[in-house]
């Protein structure tokens, strides 16, 4: 995806005492989960650990509600699996060992 700079850079306030990263790029991309197909604009900032942040502009375009007691989201009001806590584990492993794995020389 192409990324454009914004003109004035966004600092940003994250729920940890510290936080000083700020949104200094910006992007329009598509989006594809389960029935969503489309783009969204997104704000581009590094924030360690995560992938995106899906704030709720993002989710009131999308009809996206969580409903944490029943380990579901709900996408225009049909619920749409989660990963399980197994599932969930075996990726973060998967991702941490990508972002520890030393190259390859040839």
């Amino acid at each position: 995806m192409k990324i454009h700079s914004l003109d004035e850079p966004m600092g940003i306030q994250l729920g940890c005492q510290g936080s000083k990263s700020k949104i200094i790029f910006g992007t329009t991309g598509p989006v594809r989960y389960s029935s969503i197909i489309g783009t969204h604009y997104f704000d581009v900032a590094n924030i360690n650990q995560f992938d995106v942040i899906i704030g709720m502009g993002f989710m009131c375009k999308f009809g996206i509600m969580l409903e944490p007691e029943h380990n579901s989201i709900l996408i225009s009001r049909v619920p749409t699996p989660t990963l399980s806590e197994g599932e969930e584990m075996a990726e973060l492993v998967c991702r941490h060992s990508l972002q520890h794995a030393q190259p390859v020389s040839h």
